[in-house]
């Protein structure tokens, strides 16, 4: 199963679509923040998830909150980073301590997503 981690109503929308037509067999799910990523994880057999494509800001938390859950929970899922933009300075500390399989920053090159999942 992939995990979007999207706040963005569109970008949410676009993502998902490609999901839909590069990879029609795969299982996913679109979450639109913290909690409601919370809420899922409580859901869901932990090892069904495959991998998670996660946005840098949501509403109500960053990428570390998600990345805790992951951890907390002892995920072995693959985890993708997908900022709106070139990560900046700050950005950049924040990713460093978080350790993930890639980045791709938006807006996604499918070529690049279809080698990534």
């Amino acid at each position: 199963m992939i995990v979007v981690i999207e706040d963005d109503e569109m970008a949410g929308r676009l993502l998902t679509k490609i999901l839909d037509e590069y990879f029609p067999s795969r299982k996913w799910v679109w979450v639109q923040s913290v909690a409601d990523f919370i809420k899922f994880l409580d859901s869901v057999d932990i090892s069904e998830i495959e991998i998670f494509l996660i946005d840098f800001y949501l509403p109500d938390g960053d990428v570390s909150d998600v990345m805790q859950q992951i951890r907390k929970r002892d995920c072995r899922a693959k985890t993708v980073l997908m900022p709106g933009i070139e990560p900046g300075p700050e950005e950049r500390k924040i990713i460093a301590n978080l350790e993930f399989d890639n980045i791709l920053v938006k807006p996604l090159n499918v070529g690049v997503l279809k080698k990534v999942l």
